[in-house]
């Protein structure tokens, strides 16, 4: 796939939250795989590292209480893909408003 600009696109170092990690998943590649066991390379994991939230594992409590409670859903059910993820992710926003 050909190099995209909306890649680079930072997350806010302030903002983790289920808004931010959609925002952040519409700047990776869709086809783009992440692995689900791993500490380090999680979705997870790396939305905290491009969110400046990183200390070498994932931390639970940055997490909002609801985001938390979702994050399995969101990251391990289904292909281990930034699009996959971002769907299931769109999913669980439009079933909380």
């Amino acid at each position: 796939m050909l190099y995209d600009k909306k890649w680079d696109k930072k997350v806010k170092k302030t903002e983790l939250s289920l808004d931010g990690l959609i925002a952040w998943l519409e700047t990776m590649p869709p086809e783009g795989e992440y692995h689900w066991l791993s500490t380090q390379n999680c979705v997870f994991c790396q939305y905290q590292k491009a969110a400046g939230k990183w200390d070498n594992h994932i931390r639970f409590e940055y997490l909002p209480g609801d985001f938390r409670y979702n994050y399995h859903l969101i990251g391990a059910w289904g292909a281990w893909t930034f699009g996959k993820a971002l769907e299931r992710a769109r999913n669980v926003q439009a079933t909380e408003k």
